[in-house]
């Protein structure tokens, strides 16, 4: 009677382990590498987060999977929340640098952005949150051109001030004299207009005439020059007269308009 038990028990128990394996998952190669594998690098070190960029903006961050044999797919959030995340890739472990073109920017806008990367096993890893705004895509006025007299004796003379600006915005303008006198952001004015103003000279003197101009989002440009030379070859019977034109503009501009000068 006992043998029978211990043989019923002996075949219950070999059932109960054959039983039991057959729940053990089988640990292959596939699953030995499972246990072995690492999320890819948390995306880091974003292109653009902070300072304005124009239009023509590329975003890029620093990724990849610290497993040789494993890819990478990025989820990029682009303006997030608005829109749904664009699938880019899989790239190699080993590419570290990614880019992606978001397209046509608006400007003046701030873009909020951040990036999801998920291994071919499965295992993700999510960045922070980025963000930038855009701004118009300007660029700087020419350096002024001036044209006038460059040897003269004292006495009012004019020159033309000319500027263009490669996005096609208004100027104005500043011009130093050379004499310890200048003109600040005169204007605004087209693009490529010729700028005459007159100056006054009362000294005998070599000056140089220096101008700018500054578009309308603020961008400055390059001085443009020009040496004039106030004579002492030239005889001056009016130098107090001058002066005192000088002190009084207005009735200089009356002068002119009446042309009594």
């Amino acid at each position: 009677m006992k043998k029978t038990l211990l043989k019923k028990g002996l075949v219950v128990g070999i059932i109960a382990l054959f039983i039991g394996l057959a729940f053990i998952p089988s640990f292959n190669a596939e699953s030995i590498s499972m246990l072995e594998n690492h999320p890819p690098y948390i995306p880091c070190n974003p292109y653009p987060d902070g300072p304005p960029v124009e239009l023509d903006v590329i975003l890029s961050w620093d990724g990849g999977d610290p497993d040789p044999e494993d890819t990478v797919t990025y989820f990029v959030y682009f303006d997030w929340p608005h829109n749904p995340p664009e699938v880019i890739g899989p790239y190699p472990a080993n590419q570290t640098r990614i880019e992606y073109d978001p397209g046509e920017l608006i400007y003046y806008k701030e873009y909020c952005w951040h990036v999801v990367a998920e291994d071919n096993h499965g295992l993700q890893t999510e960045g922070p949150i980025w963000s930038f705004t855009t701004i118009y895509p300007n660029q700087p006025p020419s350096k002024p051109s001036i044209d006038g007299p460059q040897t003269v004796s004292p006495g009012t003379y004019e020159w033309t001030f000319r500027a263009t600006d490669p996005d096609g915005d208004n100027l104005t303008y500043e011009i130093q004299w050379g004499d310890y006198t200048s003109e600040k952001w005169i204007g605004p004015y087209a693009s490529g207009e010729n700028v005459k103003r007159s100056h006054i000279y009362t000294h005998y003197a070599t000056v140089q005439i220096i101008a700018r101009a500054n578009d309308t989002h603020g961008l400055t440009g390059e001085w443009g020059t020009l040496l004039v030379h106030i004579s002492k070859d030239k005889a001056i019977s009016n130098l107090i007269f001058l002066r005192f034109l000088e002190r009084y503009p207005l009735l200089n501009q009356l002068l002119e308009l009446l042309n009594l000068k």
